[in-house]
């Protein structure tokens, strides 16, 4: 039987909360504590009582919490209708902590060493335990009690080690070149030409001359861009060698470089040492294709280069802060002989790293 003064105590707090109770319905309590001098350690074992018509939810948190911390001492957070005893218990050390307070819903539930709320009169180490009797008789079986609350959930195990690290991943397939964009709009028609002098009155003279053509209108503006292809996962940089001599090739050349390289300021600059020197052995229609990956706080532009004059339109990008991939297409038509060939860059007052990129040139 639970002593009196403990059960007066129970009464005492469940009156103390009775307007947080009304509102929330639920209310905790501490069925009663034990001591053990050896240790200087409290067991505190906590019940509940719910007026719901229903299970409510509490997770472990703000509304359902222990203090000091540990907030979470395996404490329910299911809350089953009725009123439910011991339904868990915690272990204190008092040399660091004289209390344990469960918190639901604002009411509080305080265990401290007070030898009114002792589970029995006993303040000692338990005995040792006797020897077993003989077993009784086994009776008949009994027909089976009503499940049991669910338990309150163990604490969190400790993390696993942490496993290896794995294998860096292969480089991704460069993405393909975006479509041509579409062909502008036509020019303005040509301003008419005046008309032949009027015949003299009465039968119909000759027909005047025609007008002269009128002059040719301006070209329509460039089509906008093809849609950019996605962009392959960048693969690891390798180590840059050392420079090598411009090669001479027959009528074609491809250069390619995959390192990292910074720009700032204005001006054009080589590319790395994206140049060379082709040789073609006729006068020949010679096509320069690749891409470049940029990226830029502001804007760059990158521009192909034959003996050191400008071959096609500038290829610009004001895309900021993301790796772009930049087309880069010309055609020229040069004559035989030697010509060099290079990829340059002009920041234009911005700061720009080139990465990954490559121009292959072909004369036909």
């Amino acid at each position: 039987m639970r002593p009196r003064s403990l059960t007066l105590f129970i009464l005492a707090a469940v009156c103390t909360a009775s307007s947080a109770f009304a509102q929330s319905g639920i209310a905790p309590f501490v069925d009663c504590v034990t001591y053990d001098q050896s240790t200087n350690q409290l067991t505190a074992f906590f019940g509940y009582v719910s007026a719901n018509s229903s299970s409510v939810t509490l997770p472990a948190g703000p509304d359902n919490f222990f203090s000091p911390p540990p907030s979470f001492q395996g404490q329910p957070t299911t809350f089953l209708p009725g009123t439910f005893h011991r339904v868990f218990s915690v272990t204190v050390s008092l040399s660091s902590e004289p209390s344990l307070t469960w918190n639901v819903l604002g009411q509080q539930a305080t265990a401290t060493n007070d030898s009114s709320m002792y589970c029995n009169s006993c303040v000692c180490p338990a005995g040792p335990v006797g020897p077993a009797g003989p077993a009784g008789a086994e009776g008949p079986e009994g027909t089976a009690g009503p499940q049991g609350p669910t338990g309150p959930m163990g604490p969190q195990g400790p993390p696993g080690a942490q496993g290896p690290a794995g294998s860096t991943g292969a480089t991704g397939a460069q993405g393909v070149a975006g479509a041509t964009g579409a062909i502008g709009p036509q020019g303005p028609q040509g301003v008419t030409g005046a008309a032949g002098a009027a015949g003299p009155a009465g039968p119909p003279g000759p027909q005047g001359a025609t007008g002269s053509q009128g002059a040719k209108g301006d070209a329509g503006p460039a089509g906008l861009p093809g849609a950019r292809g996605p962009q392959g996962l960048q693969g690891p940089p390798g180590p840059q060698g050392p420079p090598g001599s411009p090669a001479v090739l027959n009528n074609s050349a491809t250069l390619q470089e995959t390192n990292s390289i910074p720009f700032s300021g204005h001006g054009l600059t080589l590319v790395g040492t994206m140049t060379t020197t082709m040789h073609l052995d006729h006068d020949s229609t010679v096509i320069l294709m690749g891409n470049a990956n940029v990226i830029t706080d502001g804007s760059a532009f990158l521009y192909l280069e034959i003996d050191g004059k400008q071959a096609g339109p500038p290829f610009y990008t004001s895309t900021t802060n993301e790796w772009t991939n930049l087309p880069l297409l010309a055609t020229e038509k040069l004559s035989a002989g030697d010509h060099e060939i290079e990829l340059d860059v002009d920041p234009a007052g911005s700061h720009v790293r080139i990465g990954s990129r490559i121009l292959m040139v072909l004369g036909f």
